[in-house]
């Protein structure tokens, strides 16, 4: 019946299934506010990360 590889292909079907609009348009959200939290770092204390370099 099902073939190993078809069991994988069916795995990566569901799993990208859930990943909706909604939910890679709040992860880009949080990206970018992730970068202009590290520019917004940078241009005022002059490291990437505060404290560790």
């Amino acid at each position: 019946m099902f073939t190993k590889i078809n069991k994988y292909v069916i795995f990566v079907y569901k799993l990208h299934k859930k990943m909706t609009p909604e939910a890679e348009r709040f992860n880009g959200w949080a990206a970018m506010l992730g970068f202009v939290a590290a520019v917004g770092a940078y241009v005022t204390t002059g490291q990437i990360i505060p404290g560790w370099f």
